[in-house]
């Protein structure tokens, strides 16, 4: 009860900061997912989004019914939610907007599409759903399952683009104004969706002065095999945050979360910082191969050193 008490209150300030963000209008709504029932979820009842409360917050079944209405007035376009999640086992929440940027490219023909590195994450362009192809005439809502279902239907296929979500984080990386850069990936390694490639990305991660850890969600190995993405999804994640002298852990609990967190702050806070004079002196801008090997004195546990794999040299 107590988790669910502190999703509703976090429900109820996503509903403020997205109307004070100019993200919602007052026709706005934002739900969660039921966190002990998955084939429920949570909504305000028809309320404006600025002015909701914990007791404005009523449960729904996926097909918009609900559980204890107590006179409550629900949001007529409430089914969209219900089909969303319905679709989409993997979505947890879902905002309805309108948007004055966006309802241009839902009415013109034009196809919204990124156009710089920052946009990369949306995919090559976003679909346009029409109610008018399958129901006529309407009064532009969303008013039942049919419907939202229908809507639904036009949602991606849970894709992953995360070779391009690694190059947006490293070329934020680049107005750092601290020395020491990290960048933590939460992942399962998978990447269906990217515009840049693998070679493309771990050239980027070996020019980068930024060192990247992972926190891996995988599913149980039995299910893995799903895709060749989901498959090589903990092998890639690993590569690429040790070539940084990072590394990745593992989760089969999410309450593990917190203790991994603060190994990785530990870790960034006690580094030592190795210097060397190579033999190769050439300034030939080529990649040189780096390996530390460790000593440790007897009777000392085993050790990991986990160190940068190599550099570029200068020009």
């Amino acid at each position: 009860m107590a988790k669910l008490d502190a999703l509703i209150e976090e429900l109820v300030t996503a509903n403020r900061i997205l109307a004070i963000e100019g993200i919602v209008d007052s026709f706005g709504h934002v739900s969660v997912r039921h966190p002990d029932n998955p084939a429920r979820y949570l909504l305000s009842c028809a309320r404006a989004p600025e002015r909701v409360e914990a007791a404005d917050i009523m449960e729904f079944t996926l097909e918009g019914e609900a559980i204890d209405a107590r006179g409550r007035k629900p949001y007529l376009e409430r089914f969209i939610h219900g089909a969303v999640y319905e679709a989409r086992p993997d979505v947890t929440a879902v905002v309805h907007n309108h948007s004055p940027g966006v309802i241009p490219f839902g009415v013109t023909g034009r196809k919204l599409k990124p156009i710089m590195h920052t946009c990369a994450t949306i995919g090559r362009e976003v679909p346009v759903w029409d109610q008018r192809k399958k129901f006529g005439d309407t009064n532009l809502l969303v008013e039942n399952m049919k419907m939202a279902r229908d809507l639904a239907k036009t949602l991606g296929k849970g894709r992953t683009a995360l070779m391009d979500a690694i190059y947006l984080g490293l070329s934020q990386m680049r107005g750092a104004r601290n020395a020491k850069k990290a960048l933590l990936i939460i992942s399962d390694g998978a990447d269906n969706h990217s515009r840049y490639n693998e070679k493309d990305i771990k050239n980027f991660v070996r020019e980068a002065d930024v060192q990247l850890y992972g926190i891996g969600i995988y599913e149980p190995f039995g299910s893995r095999g799903r895709s060749p993405e989901e498959l090589a999804g903990p092998a890639l994640l690993s590569e690429l945050t040790e070539m940084t002298g990072g590394r990745t852990f593992s989760v089969s609990n999410l309450n593990e979360l917190p203790d991994i967190a603060s190994k990785i702050s530990m870790e960034l806070r006690n580094q030592y910082v190795l210097g060397y004079r190579p033999s190769n002196r050439e300034r030939d801008g080529k990649w040189r191969k780096i390996q530390v090997r460790l000593r440790p004195p007897k009777g000392l546990p085993p050790l990991n050193v986990y160190t940068k794999t190599g550099y570029y040299a200068p020009k």
